[in-house]
């Protein structure tokens, strides 16, 4: 009996550290894709999404005089719609909100699949990580199939979700708010760009660029709402679109921790061992005075 209740102590240090190994493995990747969203957060505020594709539409809205019209009346708007829809060509404004819809997608992409490849590397370096991997198969090595269109999604709920916030900055401003009921869209537009035009990742051309292109649409809006307003804006914009990225990439750590939780012992099952334990040594010791008697 006393060599039975040693090795159900020796049990129970075995389930703990099998609890441990779950914290460790489900804390790596609950890290990898928390710095991945630090990263994405970095790239909307550096003015990685501004470069190349999404910048050269904003160019070509701006040059064309389709912001501006966007901006000033319900007119222009309507004139830019119906030749679009005689023409089959999409407006500027499409353009540049499917360049923004595009380009914050592929980094999404792009942090998730680095996210992946690290929880994979760092579990593959445990044997109880491989053991997980190889049970869960091919799927888990790589990001979601359905991630491009849940991230699309995600851009283009952002998008309309600025114009509530216009909406709800307008509220009990009568001028404002009539205003902005003209050009709403716009006004969108611009705090789009607000949110992801910063310096740190463009050079100085660029800066000029998407800097010059926003000034009239900005001191328009600041005139509108007050600079204090814009700023507010566009602070409250970008911290819609990083809660939205956080909670895409906590349900691709999900797809590990879930893993992890799937194979975890139950949590009481060492506590209950060493109860079990204690009670053989106390029966041992019992029996032990019996014979003494």
């Amino acid at each position: 009996m006393a060599d039975v209740s040693s090795r159900t102590e020796e049990v129970a240090s075995v389930v703990e550290q099998q609890h441990a190994a779950a914290d460790q493995l489900a804390g790596v990747a609950v890290d990898a894709f928390a710095d991945a969203h630090q990263r994405l957060a970095d790239d909307v505020r550096d003015g990685t999404v501004m470069r190349g594709e999404v910048l050269a539409r904003w160019q070509d809205l701006v040059g064309t005089g389709e912001l501006l019209r966007e901006l000033q009346s319900r007119i222009g708007r309507l004139r830019d719609r119906i030749a679009s829809s005689v023409t089959g060509r999409p407006r500027n404004v499409e353009k540049f909100q499917g360049a923004v819809e595009s380009g914050v997608e592929t980094l999404l992409r792009e942090r998730v699949a680095e996210a992946t490849d690290d929880v994979v590397l760092r579990w593959r370096a445990t044997s109880a990580g491989t053991a997980l991997l190889d049970d869960a198969g091919d799927e888990l090595r790589r990001p979601s199939t359905d991630l491009g269109e849940r991230a699309s999604r995600l851009v283009r709920d952002w998008q309309s979700g600025l114009l509530d916030l216009l909406r709800e900055e307008g509220a009990g401003k009568r001028t404002t708010a009539k205003i902005l009921s003209y050009g709403l869209n716009g006004a969108a537009l611009v705090l789009m760009v607000g949110v992801f035009a910063q310096t740190g990742g463009l050079t100085g051309a660029e800066v000029a660029i998407a800097g010059g292109s926003t000034a009239v649409g900005s001191t328009l809006l600041e005139a509108l709402l007050g600079d204090q307003a814009v700023r507010r804006l566009t602070e409250r914009a970008r911290a819609d679109l990083d809660r939205r990225t956080g909670e895409l990439l906590a349900g691709e750590a999900e797809r590990f921790t879930s893993l992890v939780d799937g194979n975890r012992p139950d949590t009481t099952t060492a506590d209950r061992l060493r109860e079990l334990a204690a009670e053989l040594r106390r029966a041992l010791g019992a029996d032990a005075g019996r014979r003494r008697r």
